[in-house]
């Protein structure tokens, strides 16, 4: 079972989460670091599973064993049916404990691309720079990828429901126009700047398409970004430079975050995720791998390194930003080099 059942970290809700899952083998693990004013929160944990392997019945079970409200109950129910794959996941903020369950639609998705006419496949960009062609076209309609039912553990009134909805083929200036939407006319959240040398970089790592999220909870001011980074072989290592100007924006203590910046430096990059959250703060998570990858000791291996941009040393080309006005959108640049952060 995954190690973060051997952490002090893990509330007994938690502990009994893994306890019922016994035997059952996660197929993704992943980690992560929220940050938001003032705050960095690091004890965060997410692994996902098929459905059919857990059973709709034991993770009903599980749920209502775990303490997760008699509403939510309900609404997890009626998505099970079509449901191919179950998330678990839980934060340590500073007051409390909050867990999620997370159902996934997969199929939703293929049959999108699969019914997707040929005239609609995106043009092929060279090293990630975008095409001429990828600016009128905004992709195929946005499909409901994920629900997520999330309680406070000591607060279960404090429920919700996130909706994740996906973007199939959605090309760059696509991405750019429906990011820029998420955030107000004026101002430059720390989310936002980091979002988009992120993004532009993952584009110049790999030419497979990062599908873009877009979550929302009814009741409450939640507009948030989710995009998939796992194909760009990155490292969180090389997202440092902002990073540190995304905590520097927040307010975290760079002691504070140098410290623990130094614990998952090597780890694979998953996703991220940013925006405006339940509460109406700016906020921006990296979600990376469970551990750090094992290096062989065989003479010879591991010596294939993948590419990589010098965090604090270097610039990376920018050729993507989302415009400064109002109406925000996406708005195609001049290649410019992004200024040094030491």
């Amino acid at each position: 079972m995954p190690t973060a059942l051997q952490r002090q970290e893990a509330s007994e809700q938690v502990k009994l989460f893994f306890s019922l899952m016994q035997g059952l083998k996660p197929e993704t693990e992943e980690r992560s670091f929220k940050m938001l004013p003032g705050e960095l929160l690091e004890q965060r944990y997410l692994m996902g599973m098929g459905l059919a392997a857990v059973g709709a019945q034991r993770l009903s079970d599980t749920c209502e064993r775990m303490g997760m409200p008699a509403a939510l109950r309900a609404a997890l129910r009626s998505g099970l049916p079509e449901a191919d794959a179950v998330h678990f996941g839980y934060e340590q903020g500073a007051g409390a404990m909050r867990l999620k369950v997370c159902l996934e639609f997969r199929q939703r998705l293929n049959q999108a691309l699969a019914a997707r006419p040929a005239s609609s496949v995106p043009p092929k960009a060279v090293a990630g720079v975008p095409t001429a062609a990828d600016m009128p076209s905004m992709g195929l309609p946005p499909v409901l990828l994920r629900l997520a039912y999330t309680w406070d553990e000591e607060r279960p009134d404090q429920d919700a429901v996130a909706e994740y909805r996906g973007y199939p083929d959605l090309p760059v200036a696509g991405l750019f126009e429906r990011l820029g939407g998420l955030y107000p006319a004026s101002g430059e959240p720390p989310s936002l700047e980091a979002a988009e040398r992120i993004i532009n970089l993952a584009l110049r790592r790999t030419k497979k398409p990062l599908l873009y999220q877009e979550v929302s909870e009814a009741g409450n001011p939640r507009a948030s970004f989710d995009i998939r980074l796992r194909a760009t072989e990155l490292r969180v290592a090389d997202l440092h430079p902002w990073l540190v100007a995304a905590g520097a924006g927040y307010g975290i203590a760079p002691a504070r975050f140098d410290a623990f910046f130094r614990q998952v430096r090597e780890r694979a990059l998953g996703h991220l995720s940013g925006g405006t959250d339940r509460q109406g703060r700016d906020f921006l998570t990296v979600y990376h791998a469970e551990r750090e990858p094992q290096r062989s000791t065989l003479p010879g291996a591991g010596r294939r390194e993948p590419r990589r941009t010098r965090a604090g040393a270097v610039g990376v080309r920018v050729p993507w930003k989302v415009r400064q006005s109002p109406g925000r959108g996406g708005l195609p640049l001049q290649l410019c080099v992004l200024p040094r952060i030491n």
